[in-house]
C-alpha cells in the first residue's frame, strides 16, 4: 500500500467547532469532506462507519462504531 486515501463525512453541522472548521484546523483538504446529508444513500446505516476500500475501489471492510487513532491504524496496517 502505496498510500492512503480519505474521505470523511460529518453527520451534521453540531458542536462547539463545525466539522469543516475540523478539516481545515487539521490541515486537511476541503475536497476530502462531505456532509453525510449529502450522500444520505451511500451509507443509510449507523454512524460513525469506516469503509476500506482497496486500490480498485473495492470495498474490503467495513467497520461500525467509533475507532481511536491506534484502532485505524491497525486498520490500515491490517490492509497491506
Amino acid at each position: 500500500m502505496d498510500s492512503v486515501n480519505w474521505l470523511f463525512l460529518a453527520a451534521d453541522e453540531m458542536g462547539q467547532m463545525p466539522p469543516l472548521d475540523f478539516v481545515h484546523k487539521q490541515g486537511w483538504p476541503a475536497e476530502a469532506f462531505g456532509l453525510a446529508r449529502d450522500v444520505k444513500e451511500y451509507n443509510p446505516g449507523p454512524i460513525p462507519a469506516t469503509f476500506f476500500y482497496d486500490s480498485s475501489g473495492r470495498l474490503v471492510r467495513k467497520v461500525i462504531g467509533a475507532m481511536n487513532q491506534s484502532e485505524l491504524r491497525e486498520q490500515v496496517r491490517e490492509l497491506r
